[in-house]
C-alpha cells in the first residue's frame, strides 16, 4: 500500500477502507498512515460519500494521528455534508475531531444541532459520546435542547438504576433491579457515560469522585495509582487502551470487620480477565451487565470481587454475615471511566457494604495516552503487560 500510494489518489472507498482496516489492528505505523493521507489529500472531497469521510476522520483519531494538513482537507468538508450525514456519522466525525483537538467550536455547534433535529433513533452511545464534548468544550449554553435530551434520555435514567441498585432492600430486589437496568441498557445501547458525566454516574451509585486527577495535593493516592498502572502496563495507542482488555484498575483498602479483623490492601494493579470465576457466591455479589461482550472480566470489578473475597474470610464463625457492619475505606483507580456494567459492580459494592467509603477516580484513555517506547521490565523486575500491537 506505501509503494503503490500514487494509485490509490481518486478511490475514495479503497482509502476510507485501508484506513478502517488498520486502526482497529491498533496499527500505527507512520509511513503508512502520512500515505493515505498523502493519497486522500489529492482526492476531490466530492469523491467521498458521508461514510467514508467518517471512516477515515474516526481512523486517524482512533490511532492518535493528527495530520493537519489532512484534517484541513476534509473538516470543513464534513461539516458542509453533515446534513447528508446519518446519527453514527454525525457522532464520529464530532468525536474524531475532538480527539485531535481541531479548533471550530461553529463546526462543531452545527453538528451537534443537527443531531439534536435529527435523532429520533439515536442510540444512548451517541447521546453520551456528544455530551462530553459539549461539557468539555463549554458548548452546553448554546444547546440546551441537546443537553434536556441527554439528561431526559440517558443521564438521569442511569443515575435512577444505579440508585436502585444501591438501595435495594433484599437480594430479591435487587434482582428485579438488575433485569430493569440491562434491559434498559440494551434498548438504549449505552455502554458507559463517557468521561464527563460518569462521575455523576457514581454519586448515584454511592461513590465519591472528585474528579481532580493526581496533580492535586490532597490526592496522593491517585497519584500512585496512576504511576503503577503506566508500570505495569503499556498500549501501543489509544484505541488499545479503551478495549475490553486495556482498561487497567488498582484498588487499596483499609477494611475493619466486626470481630477486630483489618483487611489491608495497599495498593494493587488488577487487568481484565475473563477466565472462569473461582468463587461463584462472593462473584455473583456484583453481577455484571451485559452488552455486546461479556463485562464480568473488566478489572474495576476484578479489584472489588478481590476486596469481598478478603472480608468474607475474615468474618469469624460468630459474624458470619454481618457485611454492613464493616467500616473503612476504599481507594479504586481505573486507567479509562467505568464502563455501565462497572457502575453497577460499584453500586453493589456499596450496598453490600453500606459504610465503608468508596473513592473512586479514573483517568481518560483518549487524553492521557503518549507514545512511548515497550518497556521489557518494570522497574521491580517484573513483564510489562502489552496491549494492543506490541511492536
Amino acid at each position: 500500500a506505501i509503494r503503490r500510494r500514487d494509485q490509490f489518489v481518486g478511490r475514495a472507498q479503497e482509502l476510507a477502507n485501508l484506513a478502517w482496516a488498520v486502526a482497529p489492528c491498533d496499527f500505527r505505523n507512520a509511513t503508512l498512515l502520512d500515505s493515505i493521507a498523502s493519497a486522500a489529500m489529492p482526492t476531490s472531497t466530492e469523491q467521498f460519500t458521508a461514510q467514508e469521510l467518517t471512516n477515515l476522520l474516526w481512523s486517524f483519531a482512533s490511532l492518535k494521528c493528527r495530520h493537519t494538513p489532512l484534517l484541513q482537507s476534509i473538516a470543513a468538508s464534513s461539516r458542509a455534508r453533515s446534513i447528508q450525514a446519518n446519527s453514527q456519522n454525525l457522532v464520529n466525525t464530532a468525536w474524531a475531531l475532538d480527539v485531535l483537538d481541531w479548533a471550530d467550536p461553529e463546526g462543531m455547534l452545527h453538528m451537534i444541532d443537527t443531531f439534536t433535529r435529527t435523532s429520533h433513533n439515536a442510540l444512548g452511545i451517541e447521546w453520551t459520546t456528544l455530551a462530553a464534548i459539549v461539557e468539555k468544550e463549554g458548548l452546553a449554553p448554546h444547546l440546551p435542547e441537546f443537553l434536556r435530551g441527554f439528561e431526559d434520555l440517558v443521564l438521569q435514567p442511569a443515575m435512577a438504576h444505579l440508585a436502585a441498585l444501591r438501595k435495594a432492600a433484599t437480594d430479591a430486589v435487587l434482582t428485579e433491579c438488575m433485569k430493569a437496568f440491562q434491559d434498559w441498557v440494551v434498548a438504549l445501547q449505552v455502554p458507559s457515560l463517557g468521561a464527563e458525566h460518569t462521575r455523576h454516574a457514581l454519586l448515584a451509585a454511592g461513590a465519591t469522585s472528585e474528579g481532580r486527577g493526581p496533580e492535586a495535593a490532597d490526592q496522593d493516592w491517585v497519584r500512585r495509582a496512576h504511576d503503577a498502572v503506566l508500570e505495569a502496563v503499556w498500549w501501543s495507542c489509544p484505541h488499545a487502551a479503551v478495549s475490553s482488555q486495556g482498561v487497567v484498575a488498582w484498588v487499596s483498602a483499609r477494611l475493619e470487620v466486626v470481630g477486630g479483623v483489618v483487611v489491608s490492601e495497599p495498593g494493587r494493579v488488577f487487568v481484565a480477565d475473563d477466565s472462569a470465576e473461582h468463587s461463584i457466591l462472593v462473584e455473583r455479589m456484583l453481577q455484571p451487565i451485559y452488552l455486546q461482550v461479556p463485562r464480568n472480566g473488566h478489572a474495576e470489578r476484578r479489584a472489588l470481587i478481590s476486596l469481598l473475597r478478603q472480608v468474607s474470610r475474615a468474618f469469624s464463625y460468630e459474624h458470619r454475615e454481618c457485611w454492613d457492619e464493616t467500616r473503612g475505606t476504599v481507594q479504586l483507580y481505573a486507567s479509562h471511566f467505568p464502563c455501565i456494567s462497572c457502575l453497577a459492580s460499584v453500586a453493589q459494592f456499596c450496598r453490600r457494604l453500606p459504610r465503608v467509603t468508596v473513592q473512586v477516580e479514573f483517568g481518560n484513555a483518549w487524553t492521557d495516552w503518549q507514545e512511548r517506547p515497550l518497556p521489557e521490565q518494570s522497574s521491580e523486575g517484573t513483564p510489562i503487560l502489552a496491549i494492543g500491537r506490541a511492536a
